[in-house]
């Protein structure tokens, strides 16, 4: 990210959020924007919020990830992804 004269124009450089670094990136610039009073403290709470959002996402893809290799393991076999998505929740053993 390059030198920016404002925090606002530091978000508008930054071009994807990818990882865990980059919405850090965001957050860190949001507050710098509510300190310089350059955004509202609603935009300020949105922002937190999608941000929010965003973290309980990857932490669901981190659970689904762990459960597929926990299948993996008492299956004994490799599970495809695709069957991961696929599969029928139910009591009845098949």
């Amino acid at each position: 990210m390059k030198p920016s004269e404002t925090a606002m124009e530091a978000l508008k450089n930054t071009p994807v959020v990818r990882t865990r670094a980059d919405a850090t990136g965001v957050l860190a610039n949001v507050l710098t924007a509510l300190l310089r009073k350059e955004i509202s403290a609603t935009d300020a709470t949105a922002a937190v919020a999608i941000t929010d959002g965003m973290a309980r996402l990857v932490d669901v893809e981190i659970k689904a990830m762990r459960l597929h290799f926990e299948m993996e393991k008492a299956a004994g076999k490799t599970i495809k992804s695709l069957e991961l998505g696929q599969m029928v929740i139910s009591g009845d053993a098949r």
